[in-house]
């Protein structure tokens, strides 16, 4: 039979790897940066729950815990421009009919640009508000601020938002 700590880590993974791993995708721009940096998550996760009970917020520790880790890897590595990777070669397909692969990449590459317009206070509660379906509450135990704090900033950064949009 498996151990506690065992077991609290599957049910843990199960549940939140895929918002861990759209955090670190959104971050970083790359799916094999991001399938790197959840697997060292959770690998810390792991040693964590050897140590220590669980935590009371798990979604709020492992994203605090993505959040350092992107920052970690930042300070490491460094990324390449969109003009190196166009003179390394890359061309977007042309469009007949149905949008490609690249197209809606681009496009959602532009909306991640908007967002990173925001100002930071507004960015980072708009993203797990609306992409990661993180409850107020939530993303106050997240970043350590007021609950009404974080609905003024959602709205406020929704106000923001589609006035870039315009």
């Amino acid at each position: 039979m498996l151990n506690t700590s065992t077991e609290q880590f599957t049910k843990d993974f199960e549940a939140y790897s895929d918002v861990v791993y759209r955090l670190c995708v959104y971050k970083t721009g790359s799916s094999e940066v991001a399938e790197d940096l959840v697997q060292d998550i959770f690998t810390k996760y792991y040693e964590y729950l050897t140590d220590h009970d669980p935590p009371e917020n798990t979604k709020a520790f492992l994203f605090q815990s993505a959040r350092n880790r992107i920052i970690d890897h930042y300070r490491k590595h460094t990324t390449d421009s969109l003009d190196d990777l166009s003179d390394q070669g890359l061309q977007f397909a042309e469009r007949n009919g149905e949008p490609t692969i690249a197209e809606v990449n681009a496009e959602y590459a532009l909306v991640l640009e908007t967002l990173e317009q925001l100002d930071e206070s507004y960015r980072e509660v708009l993203y797990l508000r609306l992409v990661e379906d993180f409850s107020p509450r939530e993303i106050a135990q997240t970043l350590g601020i007021s609950t009404s704090n974080v609905s003024v900033r959602i709205n406020r950064g929704k106000k923001q938002l589609v006035q870039l949009l315009q």
